[in-house]
């Protein structure tokens, strides 16, 4: 997700249906011509420089339909979802417009958009990588308590700019200041973004956690392809933060030798192969979370049953937690067979026509966890 922020002025709010109406009646009593516009003007500097440079690279006008998400103004009960356009300017064109018909109140809240003003906020997390594929907006009321601490905190950020971008650190921090029930919360809460990549790579606790929370962001197609991307980069992440740590260990003579297997060979059932210092082979395979220690592991099948090989060289489990890009805690439980053999003994019972292909494990299964040291990918000096 890309985040920015918006400061609505009259035109904007003709995309909302009473405030369409209201500004029709108004034109008429002054026999003005009143509004044409039925749309929101999404600031090229920042939607199409920033966000999507390549959606505008053959200066062609173009569509998107895409899903759109609205909380707020204030404490409304739930979201509004629905499907509206992303134009973009063509040659010659700027600005791009989120419109399509009027959105209207929702029934479950029929007066929601009738109090929104120019100057009130909207705040985009806008999905998608080189278009745009879905839009959460947070309307943000400069007269509603509700919104009082994330306006001020956010038009602090937006100034006299018309757009302007924020980061993801940044809206955490403002989230954490909000109240409790605030929808900025739930567009940004680190516990559903993780239980979303959990649901993505098949985890049913994880599944489970979003349904409880009813996270209507979380639950598109199109969130569900992020967060499994987001997944296959954090563990491709952590596998190179540790193949970088392995050579610290390899120069400091504490480990012989070390192959990054999965490297060459991306379904092999465990990561790397070490050689320690006293010469014995040792499978490593590499779990990598952005959350903390305690969340569960998902483990295959496939690499429980050789890690349960009575004749193979044992297997560690390397955890690496509060991962981020260059950086992570590990912890290391020292061959996982009689683990492996354990789950394996509980399913191997059942029926030939049914084989689990993963498991969600806690991580108190695994025999004895090495105290956490930090790790970090030194950056070369010089480059």
């Amino acid at each position: 997700m890309q985040y920015a922020i918006k400061k609505l002025t009259m035109s904007d709010l003709t995309l909302f249906e009473p405030q369409f109406r209201r500004l029709q009646a108004e034109a008429r009593l002054s026999r003005d011509q009143g509004s044409k516009q039925k749309g929101i003007n999404l600031n090229a500097d920042v939607f199409a420089e920033r966000f999507f440079p390549a959606a505008r690279a053959d200066g062609e006008r173009r569509r998107f339909n895409i899903p759109v998400t609205i909380y707020g103004p204030g404490a409304s009960p739930d979201p509004q979802t629905l499907t509206r356009k992303v134009i973009t300017a063509g040659s010659g064109g700027k600005n791009w417009r989120l419109n399509g018909e009027l959105i209207p109140n929702p029934d479950f809240d029929p007066n929601r958009y009738d109090q929104l003003r120019p100057g009130d906020l909207v705040l985009f997390a806008v999905g998608g990588t080189t278009e745009p594929t879905s839009m959460v907006l947070v309307l943000l009321s400069q007269t509603n308590p509700h919104d009082a601490a994330v306006y001020s905190g956010l038009s602090s950020s937006v100034g006299n700019r018309k757009t302007s971008v924020i980061s993801e650190e940044d809206l955490r921090a403002l989230a954490a200041r909000s109240p409790a029930e605030h929808p900025v919360r739930e567009l940004i809460d680190p516990d559903l973004d993780e239980a979303l990549e959990e649901a993505a790579a098949g985890s049913s606790e994880g599944l489970r956690r979003l349904r409880r929370r009813g996270s209507p962001r979380r639950m598109t197609a199109e969130a569900f392809r992020e967060a499994r991307l987001k997944a296959e980069a954090t563990g491709l992440g952590g596998e190179q933060l540790l193949k970088d740590w392995l050579e610290g260990e390899l120069s400091a003579g504490r480990i012989q030798s070390y192959k990054w297997v999965a490297e060459e060979n991306a379904i092999n059932p465990w990561d790397f192969e070490i050689e320690d210092s006293a010469g014995e082979m040792r499978r490593v395979e590499v779990k990598t979370t952005r959350a903390g220690f305690e969340r569960p592991i998902q483990i295959s099948q496939a690499e429980l049953e050789f890690a349960a090989e009575p004749s193979a060289p044992p297997t560690d489990l390397y955890r690496l937690f509060d991962y981020t890009d260059g950086s992570a805690k590990l912890s290391i439980s020292r061959d996982i067979r009689e683990a492996a053999k354990q789950i394996l003994a509980v399913v191997q019972p059942l029926s030939p026509q049914v084989r689990p292909d993963a498991y969600t494990v806690a991580v108190s299964l695994f025999s004895t966890w090495s105290v956490a040291e930090q790790i970090n990918i030194e950056e070369d000096e010089g480059e």
